[in-house]
């Protein structure tokens, strides 16, 4: 994975997150050691928190579901996203999530 927590890809964007699950919200916590830290309210059970991760970045960014989806780390709390946005610069992209 790159040092840092988002790269371009061939395909789109590649965006490494660290997730904490069983929050009480959804929310960008900070970037942390070439992570994206962000903690999830849904519990690490039948891969709900892996839903409510693309759900939460596809809302973040405009997307939909579909736009978004695991490369790495379905069973981990460390996760490689590939986000297919054809619309979105790298800064874009940096700039909402930064925001959120």
């Amino acid at each position: 994975m790159s040092k840092h927590w988002l790269s371009e890809s061939a395909s789109g964007f590649r965006l490494s997150v660290s997730v904490s699950p069983g929050g009480k919200t959804s929310q960008i916590l900070s970037v942390s050691e070439g992570f994206l830290r962000i903690r999830l309210k849904a519990p690490p059970v039948d891969g709900k928190a892996n839903d409510e991760l693309i759900r939460f970045i596809a809302k973040e960014l405009g997307l939909s579901k579909g736009s978004i989806r695991i490369m790495h780390g379905f069973a981990s709390r460390r996760k490689l996203l590939e986000i297919h946005a054809p619309t979105l610069s790298l800064k874009n992209i940096e700039e909402m999530l930064a925001a959120a």
